[in-house]
């Protein structure tokens, strides 16, 4: 199986998120910003639409940092031991999930997908798996 490969693609994947959900809070910040002055007519964004800004950016952030934490404890060898194929899928879900939540986090959603995929794949009952010589003397 891929424990190993799932293990070390969700560890970077989770530190990647981590780092990533620190630096693009900034921009999402400013993002909401931008879509709050649209909604003003252009004019001046006020403290509260600012407020609500900020609040929408740490909702996210919080979020998408519950998404990276759970990936994290669903990728270590102890969960994998007991069932590779139900953290597989939930390492699919959470990537899915953070892409949505947020965007700007591809790169660490990504090398969750695919440790995801490579948890939910079987390599001894797969198409390919290669049989185990017997060596008889």
């Amino acid at each position: 199986m891929y424990k190993q490969s799932v293990f070390i693609l969700g560890l970077i994947g989770s530190i990647l998120g981590v780092i990533g959900i620190f630096s693009s809070f900034i921009f999402l910040v400013v993002i909401w910003g931008f879509i709050m002055q649209g909604t003003a007519g252009g004019e001046e964004v006020t403290d509260s639409q600012m407020r609500l800004a900020v609040f929408l950016a740490v909702l996210q952030s919080v979020l998408a940092f519950s998404a990276i934490i759970a990936s994290f404890v669903l990728s270590l060898p102890l969960m994998l031991k007991k069932n590779q194929k139900l953290s597989g899928s939930w390492l699919i879900g959470l990537s899915i999930f953070l892409f949505i939540c947020d965007a700007l986090l591809i790169i660490p959603a990504g090398l969750l997908l695919a440790a995801g995929i490579l948890g939910v794949q079987d390599k001894s009952k797969g198409k390919y798996a290669v049989p185990k010589a017997e060596v008889s003397l």
